[in-house]
């Protein structure tokens, strides 16, 4: 989301869910609804506020 490089150090990255998964366990566990994001701000402030979203359609 934010482009940013962390180089090899990639513990500032998570994993997430592209769609949310809402307790769906094959969403969950579907290796194509997967991304890596930077912890912040992208994945802690930005995802988590677009999947808050009222009709947020993802």
């Amino acid at each position: 989301m934010c482009g940013r490089n962390w180089g090899h150090d990639t513990s500032r990255l998570v994993v997430d869910h592209k769609k949310p998964h809402r307790g769906n366990w094959e969403l969950f566990r579907d290796p194509n609804n997967l991304q890596s994001l930077c912890d912040h701000p992208c994945h802690n402030r930005h995802k988590q506020r677009m999947e808050n979203t009222v009709g947020n359609s993802n």
